[in-house]
């Protein structure tokens, strides 16, 4: 009896959800008519995503087009992801670089990132000092990935001057948000004694975090790094990334 009482209020449920989608749609489609930058951008991504509407990437497109005509730079990194993708337009990468690039002019996060990403790895596009420069611009925001990424560009000189003490304050900032290649790198640069001052502890320390977090490769550098350190200084490492 409960069984059959669930799976009735589970179909009530799905009724409820499926016409507050449809208001919901209604909704937006009537502000975005009337003009509504932000209504046009959500309404892009319901016929985008498919959510409350059969999926349409050209109905999206759209949208999008007139959302980002008034500046919306949600909705221009949208359309430069259609224009990069070929997905409900015509696959254009350099109309897509146009959409990006007004867009992360406007602190836009994912445009930057989109952006570090095509000049460092699509052919035909590449720009090391271009990658660097919106790789820089989403790190300043606190991106943690961005982070990561700029301050290898800064340990290896790629797009940038080559500038170990840069590329460990980079790296530390991304390690501080948890992420894990960022506190492997940082442990390398302690032990290695590169834009820090060598410290096989605080070393130690951070393989062990990163180990903590899944890193497989930082487990083989601890062990490595262990050999040549005494047990009260290994203890110290471990009782810090306990305490990370």
């Amino acid at each position: 009896m409960k069984k059959f009482l669930l799976l009735l209020a589970m179909t009530a449920m799905t009724v409820v959800f499926a016409q507050a989608q449809t208001d919901d749609i209604k909704t937006l489609t009537k502000n975005a008519e009337k003009g509504d930058a932000k209504a046009q951008y959500s309404l892009g991504m319901k016929y985008y995503a498919g959510e409350g509407v059969a999926s349409n990437p050209e109905l999206a497109f759209k949208w999008f087009e007139k959302a980002a005509a008034q500046g919306n730079a949600d909705a221009q990194t949208a359309l430069g992801i259609q224009y990069f993708n070929g997905d409900g337009v015509a696959k254009n990468i350099h109309e897509a670089l146009v959409r990006f690039e007004a867009a992360a002019e406007k602190k836009n996060l994912d445009a930057q990132l989109n952006l570090g990403w095509i000049y460092g790895h699509t052919d035909g596009f590449l720009d090391p000092k271009k990658s660097a420069k919106y790789y820089g611009m989403a790190a300043a925001q606190g991106d943690a990935e961005a982070q990561y990424l700029y301050g290898l560009m800064y340990l290896n000189g790629e797009g940038v001057g080559k500038d170990a003490v840069k590329a460990s304050e980079w790296l530390r900032k991304s390690a501080l948000q948890g992420k894990v290649e960022a506190q492997s790198a940082l442990g390398d640069l302690y032990e290695n004694g590169k834009g820090v001052k060598l410290d096989k502890v605080e070393a130690l320390m951070w393989y062990l975090i990163a180990r903590k977090n899944g890193d497989p490769v930082a487990e083989m550098f601890a062990d490595s790094i262990k050999t040549g350190m005494k047990a009260a200084q290994i203890a110290d490492a471990e009782k810090k990334a306990a305490a990370f």
